[in-house]
């Protein structure tokens, strides 16, 4: 709905740092990644901080 409501606005899905080092680097989810052209940001919960930021 936001990209209907607001399409100029960059959507991220907020990926915990563990998620990223371990699913987020298998095939399957690299190739959705690429197919979906997601961005992410990678955060820690613990530091509660952002670790980084893929687009």
């Amino acid at each position: 709905m936001l990209e209907v409501h607001d399409p100029e606005r960059s959507l991220y899905l907020a990926v915990p740092i563990d998620a990223y080092e371990t699913f987020f680097q298998t095939s399957l989810a690299q190739t959705s990644i690429a197919r979906y052209h997601l961005q992410l940001i990678v955060y820690n919960p613990i530091l509660e901080e952002i670790v980084q930021w893929i687009k």
